[in-house]
């Protein structure tokens, strides 16, 4: 919003004045102008991360009538895929379409972090957090639209209203407040299911707040009550449609217990994601450590650091609960672990005695230097999508009917527009082990079933990866040496993606 102050020159005459931003519009296009800056190098990027080619695949075969859980085959909530279908609607490719999406999900969160980190901090302070919140958000793999980047801002909403009510002390205004935090927690839930742990945090500092208003146990019970109720609507709805069309088993499955009867990671590679993990966020919670010495400046910044203690507490839970320790499972700290730092920025040190200078500030290039380094290495990796582009040539003059992608890009399948052999189209759940008990199905009757569908073209790699299925690998290798011809081999990182046409009899 601008605002145009009234200004008068020397000889007392009325003068026009220059519209100036207010601090809320300000630190908006300053959040939104630092995500821009710091993702716009993906854009267009097929393979900025492989999870997100999937979530684009299934959100685009959601608007031409495939059932998620049913007709292709995942475990994430159905929310992000309709995240994914909205975004389809947009035209294009979906590719850029996403990542511009993404980008202005980041912004949004980043914002909010602003806006909730001004309690505590001086204005600059304030929107540095923001501005680190997003190169983390690029050092822990999500420049692109991994879960995370799509409900960060509904859990920094729910945050701010939340965070609202517990300064507030008002019944009235804590009831209203919790119902709108839970309505946006229960929508993130999803998009991710553990963000309920986030949730389960606000919904407790909303109960300390409205019990330590003095309201009677009843009204504590049915204000309780109503917010959870609020919380698990969305999934209550999504199971009502599925249960609705008969496909109930499909969702709870798919939905609660698959996840629990995937493989377990080898202790030393669980060690070394969690060491991971700890090294790149070392510098925000050192910077955390810093802020939380410093002096209360007044009771707005004791509030605020007691309830971010909450909130990084709640996200933590979320982490560890999935266990697996992959990188971009910390994105969700990122935001707690950003108003945290807030402090941080105002704290000064002296230097001999006489030069003052504030430490925390080192966060800003210590985290340009590890968000150049990681996508560095993450784009020697995957590619900037060359390589999947000659892939995509290789495939489409032999393409008339369905593809098969049992190791390989998802991003294939949206790019050829081919059809599915299997309600597998993530290729891991076939290709690795530790899928093989959790998909609901037999993978190597599945990879048969896929391949007795005779798919025009193959996509493999020359070996499998180190969690790779042999099983299926097997089935794989044995039908490709009968039915199939190697046409094309592209180097992807240390490894050969095979292009394999199905061979004409006779």
């Amino acid at each position: 919003m601008a605002s145009s102050a009234i200004a008068f020159d020397d000889r007392g005459l009325r003068t026009a004045s220059r519209p100036r931003l207010e601090g809320a519009s300000l630190d908006g296009v300053l959040m939104l102008a630092a995500a821009f800056a710091l993702r716009c190098w993906w854009f267009g990027n097929p393979v900025v991360q492989v999870d997100e080619q999937f979530y684009l695949l299934v959100g685009d075969r959601l608007l031409h009538g495939a059932l998620p859980f049913v007709d292709i085959w995942d475990r994430k909530p159905i929310g992000l895929f309709l995240v994914y279908a909205a975004i389809r609607l947009l035209g294009g490719s979906g590719i850029v379409e996403y990542q511009i999406v993404a980008t202005g999900c980041a912004a949004v969160a980043a914002l909010l972090i602003v806006r909730m980190a001004r309690l505590c901090a001086s204005e600059t302070a304030a929107r540095i957090a923001g501005v680190v919140s997003l190169l983390w958000l690029i050092v822990f793999d999500g420049a692109g639209g991994q879960s995370p980047i799509f409900y960060n801002p509904l859990i920094a909403g729910a945050a701010t209203l939340t965070l609202g009510a517990f300064r507030s002390g008002d019944p009235k205004r804590i009831g209203r407040a919790g119902a709108g935090a839970m309505l946006l927690a229960g929508l993130a839930i999803q998009i991710k299911y553990t963000a309920l742990f986030e949730g389960v945090g606000f919904g407790l500092v909303l109960l300390w707040s409205v019990w330590r208003s003095g309201i009677r146990r009843a009204r504590l019970a049915g204000l309780a009550l109503s917010w959870v109720t609020i919380a698990l609507t969305p999934t209550a709805l999504a199971l009502a449609y599925y249960a609705g069309r008969d496909h109930g088993g499909a969702f709870v499955f798919a939905n609660f217990l698959s996840v629990g009867q995937r493989g377990s990671v080898p202790l030393p590679q669980l060690a070394g994601r969690l060491a991971n993990i700890a090294a790149m966020a070392s510098p925000m919670v050192a910077a955390a450590c810093w802020a939380f010495g410093a002096p209360y400046r007044d009771q707005a910044a004791k509030d605020v650091r007691r309830f971010v203690l909450v909130w990084l507490a709640a996200a933590l839970a979320g982490l560890v609960a999935i266990g697996a320790f992959y990188t971009h499972y910390f994105l969700p700290m990122i935001v707690p672990l950003s108003l945290a730092c807030a402090p941080a920025f105002d704290r000064v040190a002296r230097w001999g005695g006489t030069r003052a200078w504030r430490p925390a500030l080192l966060l800003l290039p210590i985290g340009a230097i590890l968000a150049a380094s990681v996508s560095l290495t993450r784009l020697h990796k995957r590619g900037d999508g060359q390589a999947v582009d000659a892939v995509v040539r290789a495939i489409q003059p032999r393409l008339d009917g369905c593809l098969f992608v049992f190791d390989g890009e998802p991003i294939l399948y949206q790019m050829t527009h081919a059809c599915l052999v299997s309600h597998y189209a993530f290729p891991g759940h076939l290709n690795e082990r530790k899928e093989a008990a959790a998909i609901g199905a037999d993978p190597v009757r599945e990879v048969e079933h896929a391949m007795d569908a005779r798919p025009d073209v193959v996509i493999t790699s020359d070996r499998p990866a180190k969690d790779g299925n042999l099983a299926t690998w097997a089935v794989m290798r044995h039908r490709l040496s009968h039915d199939y011809a190697l046409v094309a081999a592209v180097p992807i990182y240390h490894r050969l993606r095979l292009v394999y046409q199905r061979r004409v009899a006779g």
